[in-house]
């Protein structure tokens, strides 16, 4: 989702390149044809680990799973098609449907799905108590929505630029709106800075190092614009693939950290990593194996904060 809301500092990922990323993949067959976007047991991975990071309440335990049902409702901020979220939803059992955005989605509202008009983060967060009071009227009610469980999966770093106001505004949200509930969260799930766990070639890690900050910053950022109480965990799940597919994902450039990465140096690139001997399954020199690394970066308000 091209979240970027004005020009990126050096370094950082430009408008034209995220939407040409994203434009190279703007139907739903190309979207859920790629790997990380349509293999089960690894949707699943994350779909738990998110659910996981969103039970823990703001007083270090773990909600029950009816309450979390009464009370919570999710917002997947860049949730592609849809897909993901209503796998997220069918996990967490909330009563209310989960909500999402993304130039990718059409209009959906179903029983655990409701679909947003698209914005920019960072226009969405100035905008989020508008938002709610829209987001009430597609499902019928006359209360608005309260967004208790706000997730980030894989497009923080397309908003680096404008992250710590961005928090800023969803704390705020939090202790105004979610008086009600202590444990309204902003979730970040998103890829480790260092790309020593992929069968990258040196280019394509100087590429992924440019464009992926350090989790800690994120960490630091939260803290010092409204969020109480920050903490981090890494959680990593074993990938197999064949060479062939993964070559064919990297030409693709299936993530947008190589957007900017020409035919030509991402062929060179191919050909210096040869037969990939590092990363062979063992028995098997036509499978990789490596780990995907995230990191869940889970932020809340102090509960008293919110009176």
């Amino acid at each position: 989702m091209a979240l970027v809301e004005q020009a990126a500092p050096a370094g950082l990922p430009s408008k034209d390149t995220i939407a040409d990323h994203y434009n190279r993949h703007n139907d739903n067959e190309t979207y859920d044809s790629a790997w990380f976007y349509s293999d089960p047991a690894y949707q699943a991975f994350l779909a738990d680990a998110i659910r996981d990071e969103f039970y823990v309440g703001a007083d270090g335990q773990v909600a029950q799973p009816d309450s979390f049902r009464e009370r919570e409702v999710i917002l997947d901020i860049g949730c592609g098609n849809g897909t993901f979220t209503r796998l997220l939803a069918d996990g967490c059992g909330t009563a209310s449907p989960a909500y999402g955005f993304d130039p990718f989605l059409s209009p959906q509202t179903g029983d655990n799905f409701v679909s947003l008009p698209s914005l920019g983060a960072i226009e969405f967060a100035r905008t989020i108590s508008d938002v709610a009071h829209d987001a009430a009227g597609a499902t019928g009610t006359d209360k608005p929505v309260l967004f208790s469980k706000v997730l980030l999966k894989e497009v923080v770093h397309h908003i680096n630029d404008d992250f710590g106001e961005f928090c800023q505004k969803i704390a705020e949200y939090f202790r105004t709106e979610g008086r009600s509930n202590p444990n309204c969260q902003l979730l970040i799930a998103t890829r480790l800075a260092e790309p020593k766990s992929y069968p990258f070639f040196e280019s394509a890690k100087e590429a992924w190092r440019s464009h992926q900050m350090d989790a800690q910053v994120y960490v630091d950022s939260m803290k010092a614009n409204g969020f109480t109480t920050v903490r981090q965990v890494v959680k990593g799940f074993r990938v197999e693939m064949p060479v062939q597919q993964w070559k064919q994902m990297v030409r693709n450039r299936f993530w947008s950290n190589f957007g900017d990465l020409s035919d030509q140096q991402i062929a060179q690139g191919l050909e210096e990593m040869g037969d990939f001997k590092e990363f062979q399954k063992e028995g098997d020199p036509s499978t990789l194996v490596f780990y995907d690394n995230f990191v869940f970066i889970t932020g809340q308000v102090d509960p008293a904060q919110s009176n």
